[in-house]
């Protein structure tokens, strides 16, 4: 407050100092330390004396007291210090050369003492030696005189200096029982050794010292008190809660008592049993999954017997207590108070801050281990995150890796971080961290450079991993905080005699730091080459793993404690010697990483410059510690350090939020645990990547797709609609419609979409691996794709309806006849005598006689076939006719090899019949030699079959047109091809394959036989041809018959229509009421739910395991007849039936539009084929006008009138909507349609486990991007791939990530039943991935099943039963079906883990 002195002991708590004394080191809290107070004061002015620059002299060349002989700083007016007193202390180094034994406190009152009498009467009663100065004495009144003598009745010595020769006599006459002297102005030197060897004297036999703390009361007792700034409310609050902690501490017999979740019982065989858990290292031979699971049990118990602990727990236990406290308002003061009392209690050197906090956040993932289970009661009031994060967010470390088991508490940690978002709103950080070896300086940097205050002294200090959240205030660097991360020393001298495992724990903290941090500072002491080597290869190893994971964070090298002026001055050279260095560290890296082709220089593996990253730092002290000041040029080279960081943050595109963050610490740390950092992360982060990627691709694809089906359903039916001389110019204008929907809407809106997506998406650093590749797959080779084929649709289309001539018109020509017949029975009939209800009748009945003798004729009726038979052979001969060796070839052109329809394709390679036999050596020889990438002829030849039954397959249609381009393409592949085949081979694969198209084809044939047969085309046109017959009986108007006529032919075309594109629709629909339908793996949850709720047999699920393409083929047509089945909210309807009245109303309102239409037209147009013209020219209706012409017939004059019963007809058309529904799905391929086409949006790749059988996760071609591996991260147990033991031959338990992360041993078919190590598979399975995870388990769902289905599963596998583990005996159905809950929640991050 302003008219008051404060002692301000508690600012001064914190000062540690550390000194000699008989050559051993001191280091204490300063305000503790009992050490002789010397106080300096002056009386009236000084003419041109400085006291405050003479105290600093005698202290040492340093200005530690601020004067006005300053250049910066100084104020000779002391407008803010006047009235000050502030103190330093002189600390010996146990040198003969100290100026003084033991540690001094100089006091120094700035401004006129005698204006100052509160400062002026402590210093008198609190020093042992007072100092006053005087320069003149003459004006002194009566009270000055006073004030002086009142000083030397003071308990401190009084020592009158006088500073000329005339104050000095004046001042003995005045002042007869006061030491006097006279500081006689000779040189510096001369003065500071009379100065020290008088107030050495005045010291002399002074023994009883004070401390600072002792002042408390000596402030307190004066005339007028002097405040003490730790008597603050809130100060004192703090200090209670912290004594009151203490005192629980002292009662402690133990530190298992204080902290007992720390104990080495329970946290240290936690931390144990959990790296055992991921890294497997100590399981027998056969007992993976016992093993693993014998450790997760360790877990579970000791987090159980934790909650044990914490149950009993007295709630005034201390560590209660300290959590309490930092709840409260005072929580501050709290910790400083508590800080401060644990590091000058005895227990402190075992009982720190950081084990209270680390003992607060076991018991935080004590609780989360119970799943929400009750208990704890006596931690429901505390909220143990949202502390700890308030705790961050007001600057104090969080503790991110526990220095005593180098352990990331990450559930604690990430719960924290959580909080932290929440309440800051998901800042956006940069992340700082620093790295050196023990005692570097490296928080005395972190400090200098940020105003922070992580712990600092000689020696260990910080042990661990420390985060620090710093706010920032610059809008241009566009973060919210930097984050700094501080750690332990590496090569800790404490921790050297356990070698290997002081190299390991190294590079797991040096990884775990360079991987999170967007920028490293290596700091380098001194100019040690060993040192410097040492760090520099672990700095080096680490940045080399984040290369290889796709990480790039940026570098700055700080090289400490460069002594001479030289070594700074010659930077350049010493910059290039050290890149020298990195660049031999980077070949050394490379090699143990087996990447050294890729990996030569520093720069190979990361951005840096050596004129901006390198810095030299002198040393920090400027002299001799301890009186030595801080070097001036080490704070600069800390502040051009800081500079380039910021600038460094600057230049960043964008930073991330503080809960991705959190989300790649998990990752990172996780990976770490498995010892194989780069194969765990970068296999980790890559297939979370890759899924969202191709969930992506799939719904740029799906959207392109629709649009197709859509235009592909109108160019149909206008290719249907039009005349036969009207084929030829629709080809073009079909063309420029498809390239516009393709190259312009979709290409262009898809290239915007994945610009963003590129740029935006948190993993765009391991996406850019792939932009490349996606963009030349969808923008260019997909594009072209699907440009070509659907040209190629446009083409094969018009080739098919011009084939259909002739078929069309002996069609047309038997309509003429059943016109003529209708007429001829109308003409025989009476006219109508009866009620309308008997001549309706008889009408029927007539009709229907008539009808059966009318189509008895149609069995003689012949329409044109192809002879498939023999275009298929033809087709083969003509392709091979450029083959050389032909002419030799027992196989002549018109030779009439035999051709069978053949469902399954197959040819087995007989080397010497199918490779040419000069090559035949060199093939044997690849064999056994062969490139990891390169296929087997075998392989191959399986692969030109799949490729080709895929084509026959998506162009069932039209193979007949396409049979020729079809082989010339598999001949071309296998040119191409690496492996040498013969022409023998080229004929049989040829032959195999034509009897495929032939399988095809004969089930084509026969579709379009029953499809197109007189017979049932007619049937279908009965109740157009009836119309016709009751009209013309009643002798309906003519224009009133025209006008039925149409509205019964395009109510047809209307239903044909709905079922074009009803699939389509069908599945957008199903895609968008439920997520089971846009991803692979969701669906496949859905498939074992519904094989569980359907209570279906073992057979059924054994063919989900064994043969998952068909089983998911069969469901999906179960889930696609399911979902037409369901009712509609609030409504009688299903999905189906809604779906398909709403499409008949925007086709009815169409037909209504072009009616609408006609009216508008002028007289003269209005004709039938004009209205024909409006009706099918859009292609939503297809309308054969040949056929329609000949049926309708209307006058021009009565148009008008034609019109108007065509309105009416509509009319009656929309309240008969459901007659029409009916009609729409009394078909049935609809169904089949929309289930193909879901399967085969989602089913993707079929390829299997080797082990387990699960199906790989991919959806697209893997080659198309660039992923040509198979995957899965859903493996399970590997029994359900036919595994069992060699010896015992009973099941094989062990999960396949569980099994590629040791060191056991499979063998199998593809092995040639050699044993092959399971690290070592991709020798054998060399398209699969599989990520080693020993951590990860089978689900819930397939544990129940193979507890539940044990006899089944052995005896389909030949194998026997083992001992089902009692875990999963005990989980239920219900459990079994919430894990695959689990599964579905875990694979939607927006279907992200869809694949």
């Amino acid at each position: 407050k302003q008219g008051t002195v404060t002692l301000m002991l508690w600012a001064m708590r914190s000062i540690v100092n550390e000194w000699k004394r008989d050559k051993s080191s001191i280091e204490g809290k300063i305000v503790d330390c009992k050490a002789p107070i010397v106080s300096f004061m002056r009386f009236g002015k000084l003419q041109r004396f400085s006291k405050s620059q003479l105290l600093s002299n005698i202290l040492s060349d340093h200005a530690h007291f601020f004067h006005w002989n300053l250049i910066e700083g100084s104020d000779p007016k002391r407008r803010a210090v006047d009235g000050l007193v502030d103190i330093c202390w002189y600390l010996p180094s146990g040198q003969d050369s100290d100026s003084f034994p033991t540690v001094v406190s100089f006091a120094n009152l700035h401004g006129d003492c005698s204006k100052h009498h509160l400062q002026r009467e402590f210093l008198a009663k609190a020093s042992d030696v007072n100092f006053v100065l005087v320069s003149h004495l003459e004006g002194s009144n009566q009270s000055d005189m006073e004030m002086l003598q009142s000083l030397s009745q003071a308990p401190a010595k009084l020592v009158f200096v006088a500073l000329n020769r005339e104050v000095k006599k004046e001042a003995k006459k005045l002042f007869k029982n006061i030491d006097v002297c006279f500081n006689r102005q000779k040189t510096e030197r001369n003065i500071k050794r009379k100065w020290k060897q008088l107030i050495n004297s005045k010291l002399e036999n002074i023994h009883d010292y004070k401390c600072l703390s002792d002042c408390e009361k000596i402030a307190e007792g004066i005339s007028e008190p002097i405040l003490i700034d730790e008597n603050d409310a809130f100060i004192t609050g703090g200090k209670i809660q912290a004594y009151e902690v203490r005192s629980l501490l002292k009662e402690s017999s133990s530190t298992d008592d204080l902290i007992p979740l720390q104990g080495k019982e329970l946290w240290g065989r936690f931390v144990e049993a959990n790296n055992e858990l991921h890294r497997l290292n100590k399981h027998k031979e056969g007992e993976v999954e016992s093993y693993r699971e014998a450790q997760q049990r360790t877990i579970d118990e000791i987090r159980r017997k934790q909650c044990e602990i914490i149950e009993k727990l007295n709630p005034n236990c201390c560590v209660l207590k300290f959590i309490l406290y930092l709840s409260s308002q005072e929580y501050s003061y709290f910790l400083q108070n508590l800080k401060l009392m644990l590091e000058n209690y005895e227990k402190g050197q075992i009982i720190g801050l950081e084990h209270l906090f680390r003992e607060t956040g076991q018991m935080y993932e004590a609780k989360k281990s119970l799943e929400g289970k009750a208990g704890l009661e006596v931690l429901h009031n505390f909220d143990l995150p949202d502390v700890a994060a308030k705790l961050l967010i007001d600057g104090y470390p969080l503790e991110l890796m526990d220095g005593d088991t180098t352990h990331v508490p990450i559930t604690w940690v990430k719960a924290v971080i959580n909080e932290v978002v929440r309440k800051l709103n998901d800042p956006k950080v940069f992340v700082l961290s620093i790295l050196g070896v023990q005692s570097s300086g490296k928080s005395t940097l972190l400090n200098t450079m940020f105003g922070i205050q992580f712990k600092v002294s000689a020696g260990r200090c910080t042990r661990g991993a420390f985060l620090q959240l710093l706010p920032i205030e610059m809008s241009e660097l566009k973060c919210d905080y930097i984050l700094v991360v501080d750690t332990e020393g590496l090569h800790a001298h404490e921790l050297d005699d356990l070698s290997n495992g002081l190299h390991k724990r190294d590079n797991e903290i040096a990884t775990f730091i360079i991987g999170l941090a967007d920028i490293t500072i290596v700091n380098i002491k001194g100019e040690v080459a060993v040192h410097m080597d040492d760090i520099l290869q672990t700095a080096v190893h680490a940045f080399l793993r984040m290369k290889k994971v796709k990480l790039n964070p940026r570098v700055l090298f700080v090289h400490q404690n460069v002594q001479s002026l030289t070594a700074m001055d010659k930077g350049a050279q010493g910059r290039r010697q050290l890149l020298t260095k990195l660049d031999r560290m980077t070949r050394i890296a490379a090699e143990v990483e087996e990447c050294e082709e890729l990996y030569k220089t520093f720069n190979d593996i990361i951005t840096f410059n050596t004129d901006t990253d390198i810095f030299l730092f002198p040393n920090l002290w400027g002299g001799d510690p301890p009186m030595a000041p801080v070097n001036p040029s080490y704070s600069k080279s800390a502040q051009q350090l800081k500079t380039r960081v910021l600038g460094i943050v600057k230049e960043a595109d964008s930073h991330r939020p503080f809960s991705k963050f959190n989300d790649h610490m998990s990752e990172i740390w996780e990976a770490i645990l498995y010892e194989n950092f780069v194969f765990s992360f970068k296999n980790s982060l890559e297939l979370f990547a890759y899924k969202t990627l191709e969930v992506q691709i799939n719904k740029w694809t799906w959207n392109l797709k629709k649009q197709l089906l859509e235009w592909k359903q109108k160019t149909k039916n206008i290719i249907t609609s039009s005349k036969q001389d009207e084929l030829d110019k629709l080809e073009s204008r079909f063309i420029t419609e498809v390239d516009t929907i393709i190259q312009k809407e979709w290409h262009d809106s898809t290239k915007e979409e994945m610009e963003k997506f590129f740029q935006r998406n948190e993993q765009r650093d391991i996406l850019i691996q792939w932009r490349q590749k996606t963009e030349q797959k969808l923008l260019i080779y997909l594009t072209e794709e699907y440009t070509a084929a659907e040209h190629k649709y446009c083409r094969m289309l018009i080739a098919k309806r011009e084939q259909q001539a002739d078929a069309e018109k002996v069609l047309l020509n038997h309509q003429q006849h059943i016109l003529e017949h209708v007429s001829k029975l109308v003409s025989e009939l009476e006219s109508p005598s009866q009620t309308d209800e008997s001549v309706a009748y008889k009408l029927n009945k007539t009709f229907d006689e008539k009808w059966s003798e009318w189509m008895e004729e149609l069995t003689q009726l012949q329409v044109p076939q192809v002879d498939q038979y023999s275009s298929i052979r033809s087709s083969i001969a003509e392709s091979l006719k450029s083959q050389p060796q032909l002419s030799t070839h027992p196989v002549r052109l018109n030779e009439k090899f035999p051709l069978e329809p053949k469902k399954d394709p197959k040819l087995d390679v007989i080397h010497n019949q199918h490779i040419v036999s000069s090559s035949i050596g060199l093939t044997v020889k690849k064999m056994f030699k062969r490139n990891h990438n390169m296929p087997t002829p075998q392989e191959e030849t399986d692969h030109f079959i799949a490729q080709a039954k895929s084509n026959i397959e998506k162009w069932e249609d039209f193979v007949s047109l396409l049979i020729d381009e079809l082989f010339q393409k598999i001949f071309d592949d296998i040119d191409e091809s690496k492996n040498s085949f013969s022409l023998q081979y080229k004929i049989d694969l040829a032959i195999e394959i034509g009897q495929y198209a032939l399988y095809s084809l004969k089930l084509l044939a026969e579709e379009a036989k029953r499809k197109n047969d007189p017979k049932v085309y007619f049937n279908k046109k009965k109740e157009v041809f009836f119309r016709m017959f009751c009209d013309k009986y009643r002798k309906v108007a003519k224009c009133k018959q025209n006008a039925d006529l149409l509205l019964s032919i395009l109510k047809e075309s209307i239903v044909n229509a709905v079922l074009g594109l009803l699939d389509g629709n069908i599945v957008d629909e199903m895609k968008c009421a439920s997520n089971a339908f846009t991803s692979k793996r969701l669906l496949k949850a859905k498939v074992l739910r519904s094989l569980v709720e359907r209570k279906e047999s073992f057979e059924s699920f054994f063919m989900y395991i064994t043969d998952v393409k068909e089983s998911l083929k069969y469901w999906v047509g179960v889930f696609v007849e399911d979902y037409c089945k369901e009712t509609v909210q609030g409504s009688e309807s299903s999905t189906v039936e809604k779906l398909v009245d709403t499409m008949l109303h925007d086709y009815i309102s169409h037909l209504s539009f072009a009616v609408s239409l006609m009216k508008t037209v002028e007289p003269e147009r209005r004709d039938l084929n004009f209205f024909h013209t409006l009706l099918t020219s859009t292609g939503k209706v297809s309308l054969d006008f040949d056929k329609t012409s000949a049926l309708v017939q209307v006058d021009m004059k009565d148009f008008e009138e034609f019109i108007f019963e065509l309105e009416k007809g509509i009319k009656e058309i929309e309240i008969k909507i459901p007659d029409l529904r009916e009609k729409v799905l009394e078909e049935n391929e609809w169904k089949e349609k929309a289930a193909k086409l879901l399967t085969n949006d989602l089913i993707g790749c079929c390829a299997q486990c080797p082990f387990c059988k699960e199906q790989c996760d991919k959806i697209l071609d893997h080659a198309d991007i660039g992923q040509k591996d198979h995957a899965t991260d859903l493996h399970r147990q590997e029994c359900l791939g036919s595994y069992r033991f060699i010896r015992s031959q009973k099941m094989v338990f062990s999960i396949c990530t569980t099994s590629v992360a040791g060191k056991e041993s499979f063998r199998c078919k593809a092995s040639n039943d050699k044993l092959v190590r399971y690290d070592r598979y991709r020798t054998i399975y060399r398209d699969w991935k599989i990520i080693p995870n020993t951590k990860k388990e089978a689900s819930k769902f397939w544990k129940w099943f193979v507890a539940t289905h044990s006899k089944d599963i052995a005896t389909a596998i030949k194998a026997k039963e083992a001992e089902i583990p009692q875990e999963w005996q005990q989980i239920t159905e219900e459990e079994a079906l919430e894990g695959l809950q689990i599964t579905e929640v875990e694979s939607d991050w927006e279907v992200i883990e869809d694949c």
